[in-house]
């Protein structure tokens, strides 16, 4: 949570006065590359050596990276550390927060069913027969298209504008791919690539949006304010759908139960697109 929050603050002040898409897009794929590395690794490794060699392994690397990271930062962030240090006070924040509560309803929904479909889509796909390689390959199949795309979506919506429609669409297609895949089996590789895609269309957009709307003195806060709201979703939703699981035998009503939270968002994301909170929130693309 830490961690998260700082670099998202720590994005807003290095491109602070323009725009944040790209930015966004760039720093919000690191989250879907490392849950990439893990799922494919992970199962391999603890089949092979453990599953404390996975701890052992990960919480090595964590230390290396942080290490790097400190010493980086260090160089390359003085001036910067410098000018929040010494930088001006607390500035109102107006309707602002409004935008990030409703960014954050949002973002519960959307990890809610997201961090769902992690926890129970290797199991799924066990039942259709798929082996452990396989598994973890489809599971993080979007991972690895949110993280191609994030920086490729910040880009189109700081060139042409389209946030909401960036949001809304990508709420839609993750609603569409869930009905889809608890009704019609819709393949593991078609599903992947519609979340994938979705939760691109969907980061971006709202963590660039949370830094443009508020002013410099609240947005720490405002990025805790939604990191909250996302773990909330990761609390809440992942058992509900296990219960659901169980009691049902099977997983079409867990499917179904993360589809009604993807729609769930989209109607949340329509009210925030109405709010037109901040410029470039505009219902479709400018060219």
């Amino acid at each position: 949570l830490v961690g998260v929050v700082s670099l998202q603050r720590m994005t807003v002040r290095l491109f602070e006065g323009r725009a944040l898409g790209l930015p966004m897009g760039i720093s919000s794929s690191a989250i879907p590359a490392g849950i990439v590395v893990v799922l494919n690794v992970a199962g391999p490794l603890a089949e092979s050596h453990g599953w404390r060699e996975v701890a052992w392994l990960t919480g090595l690397v964590t230390l290396f990276i942080a290490g790097v990271f400190l010493a980086a930062s260090w160089f390359l962030l003085k001036g910067q550390l410098r000018a929040e240090r010494s930088g001006a006070g607390d500035e109102p924040a107006g309707r602002g927060y409004r935008a990030v509560w409703i960014a954050g309803t949002v973002w519960i929904m959307t990890n809610g069913a997201m961090f769902s479909f992690t926890t129970f889509a290797p199991d799924h796909f066990l039942d259709l027969g798929f082996g452990t390689g396989a598994r973890g390959l489809f599971t993080s199949l979007p991972m690895w298209i949110s993280a191609l795309l994030g920086p490729v979506i910040g880009f189109t919506v700081d060139r042409h504008g389209g946030r909401a429609a960036s949001l809304g669409l990508g709420m839609a297609l993750m609603t569409v791919g869930l009905l889809l895949a608890a009704t019609a089996g819709l393949h593991p590789v078609a599903l992947g690539i519609a979340l994938g895609l979705a939760m691109a269309m969907i980061v971006t957009p709202l963590y660039s949006m949370v830094g443009e709307v508020m002013p410099a003195a609240h947005v720490g806060r405002a990025f805790g304010i939604l990191a909250s709201c996302g773990n909330l979703g990761i609390f809440v939703f992942p058992p509900l759908a296990g219960r659901v699981r169980d009691v049902s035998g099977g997983y079409l009503w867990p499917f179904l139960l993360m589809a009604a939270l993807a729609l769930t968002g989209m109607a949340v994301a329509e009210v925030l697109r109405r709010g037109r909170f901040t410029p470039g929130w505009t219902g479709s693309w400018r060219i």
